[in-house]
């Protein structure tokens, strides 16, 4: 495995809850008033996020394109085409619902199909949000954030070069996003804004650049 690719799994491996997983099950719990029960989820690959419009409309995703849906009695699997590790998912309702993942995956499903979308990147992404089905933020390696205004997804500016873990806000102007060595960004509509020094990738840049001219010019 490169440098690359265990950079990337490492990254997911942060995300799951519970880092024991066996591999010939793999069950989730419901709470059921102050009781957890066992589900099975009818599928032995890692399961790493979920969302749900309600208690009887819940999907998750993970390994090797992994999606299924719980209907409020069990779980099925959802025919995915052919896409590798699924990081997040988020949704506006049971039929507009965004999962992301390895090698710039997006996925979106309409309430009966999953369909690949065009992201225009390669990186990995690893945190999915929206304020509405025509504002959606998508972010991941390399300082990508992406945006979807309900036709194209568009790369924006997000102003790190490092991993961008996780996204999400209030509203389409009040956008936070989060990322690798503390990076912390806020997004008003408008631009991005970093709101942590020196920390992360540009930010740690500068913080070379201010010691290198104090050193040299005293």
């Amino acid at each position: 495995m490169t440098g690359v690719q265990t950079k990337k799994h490492a990254v997911l491996v942060l995300r799951i809850l519970v880092p024991v997983i066996s591999v010939f099950s793999m069950m989730l719990a419901a709470c059921g008033g102050s009781d957890w029960t066992e589900m099975s989820t009818g599928t032995e690959y890692l399961v790493l996020d979920l969302w749900g419009d309600s208690s009887s409309d819940v999907f998750a995703v993970g390994q090797r394109g992994t999606v299924v849906h719980y209907d409020g009695s069990e779980w099925s699997q959802l025919d995915s085409p052919g896409v590798p590790m699924l990081a997040d998912i988020w949704g506006s309702s049971s039929s507009d619902v965004f999962a992301v993942g390895e090698e710039g995956t997006i996925l979106h499903y309409d309430g009966n199909t999953l369909t690949p979308m065009d992201s225009g990147t390669t990186d990995l992404l690893s945190s999915v949000w929206g304020s509405s089905s025509s504002d959606v933020f998508a972010a991941g390696e390399e300082g990508t954030i992406l945006d979807y205004d309900g036709i194209d997804w568009t790369a924006m500016d997000s102003g790190v070069w490092d991993h961008v873990t996780g996204v999400w806000g209030s509203s389409s102007s009040d956008v936070f996003a989060v990322g690798l060595y503390g990076a912390m960004m806020h997004y008003d509509g408008d631009t991005w804004a970093l709101m942590t020094k020196f920390l992360g990738g540009q930010s740690a840049q500068s913080l070379g650049q201010f010691v290198y001219r104090r050193l040299r010019c005293g």
